[in-house]
């Protein structure tokens, strides 16, 4: 039979002294190799991605690209239309899925489940507000038709697109 260890508990003096010695050793870079370095970073960003783009991976590690903006990005491929992915606004904190420079549109792939979430919704409405302030045309395309025939989705968004004024929000569900 299995006993654990009674929990320690230490003093509010004991915590503060431990607090301020591993921020000490934080500060002096006890903790930090090289493997987080801003050139180590980018060098494993590239080689992950030409992995990705040679069918070595499914996706790229996350937060960067889901299974569906993988699909997508195909069907953009498909029909040869330019586009730039997880494409921050510059100068701004908003990352989008894609952005397509042909017609200045930044189109945001949403799954089913996390864009359902309340905290999500808010998050989706400050992009659209920020997006549509900022005169792009953002266009949401949902999970559901990605999932049923992706290339026609992908041509209907276009066509859709080419109808928007900037400055124009819509979701493509």
């Amino acid at each position: 039979m299995y006993v654990s260890k009674p929990h320690i508990k230490h003093t509010e003096e004991t915590k503060a002294k431990l607090s301020r010695k591993c921020k000490a050793s934080w500060k002096r870079g006890c903790y930090k190799g090289s493997h987080s370095t801003p050139a180590f970073r980018a060098l494993r960003s590239d080689i992950v991605t030409q992995e990705w783009r040679e069918g070595k991976r499914k996706s790229l590690p996350p937060p960067h690209i889901s299974g569906i903006e993988n699909t997508f990005a195909l069907a953009l491929d498909a029909l040869q239309v330019e586009y730039q992915r997880q494409y921050k606004v510059p100068g701004k904190r908003w990352t989008y899925d894609f952005y397509l420079p042909d017609y200045n549109a930044l189109v945001e792939v949403d799954g089913v489940y996390w864009h359902s979430l309340p905290k999500m919704k808010d998050r989706d409405r400050q992009k659209d507000a920020f997006g549509a302030q900022a005169n792009y045309i953002v266009l949401h395309v949902s999970e559901n038709l990605i999932k049923n025939d992706v290339l026609h989705c992908a041509k209907e968004a276009i066509a859709k697109l080419k109808t928007f004024s900037q400055g124009h929000v819509e979701y493509f569900a």
